[in-house]
């Protein structure tokens, strides 16, 4: 918290910020001392003594703090908006690798293997990734394409899921599993 944060509110809550005018709705005052609050947190963090300043020349009525809640806005940084809508966009399109992640060794002739293929819309559904990228929670190798990873894990029989946190292999399992025991396993919950 900034120190003209602070400033603002300990004048919020221990100084009365509206000025009383006789012809002057409790909303309206409100309204006035959320606009002149707003407008001493806009100033730049060298004019310390002058925000200072501005809180105290503020005097009144009392400030409903129900209202204040309700129409306060964030504070927004000195960066443009089109630029944060970048780098927030930029941050969903590339997700990050997550620390444990799931291999599930198959191929597209294996029957068995196409028996774990209803699960995946299902772990979609609810915000897992799931696909063939390094990003993925639940990443599917198709044992005809990645010979290098069937021989580095040791896979003999396919369907195999494999469990890794950190890059190292946790647990592994044989088994059909259904989207919620997958969900399971991934969290080593899975017995």
């Amino acid at each position: 918290m900034n120190p003209i944060s602070g400033l603002l509110i300990g004048t919020l809550l221990s100084v009365s910020m509206v000025p009383s005018k006789s012809d002057m709705s409790t909303a309206a005052s409100a309204r006035l001392a959320v606009s002149q609050a707003r407008a001493c947190l806009a100033l730049p963090a060298a004019a310390d003594d002058k925000s200072a300043t501005a809180l105290k020349s503020l005097s009144g009525g009392v400030i409903d703090l129900a209202s204040f809640a309700l129409d306060a806005q964030p504070v927004t940084s000195s960066e443009p908006q089109a630029d944060r809508a970048k780098k927030s966009a930029a941050e969903k399109q590339t997700p990050k690798v997550p620390r444990r992640q799931v291999l599930i060794f198959k191929a597209t002739w294996c029957g068995a293997c196409q028996l774990l293929n209803p699960a995946w819309p299902k772990l979609r559904r609810v915000d897992w990734r799931v696909g063939s990228a390094r990003t993925d929670h639940f990443r599917l190798v198709d044992s005809d394409q990645h010979p290098d990873l069937i021989s580095r894990y040791g896979i003999t029989a396919l369907p195999t899921i494999v469990l890794l946190e950190d890059g190292r292999e946790i647990d592994r399992t044989g088994q059909i599993l259904n989207a919620v025991d997958l969900a399971e396993f991934y969290y080593g919950r899975l017995r």
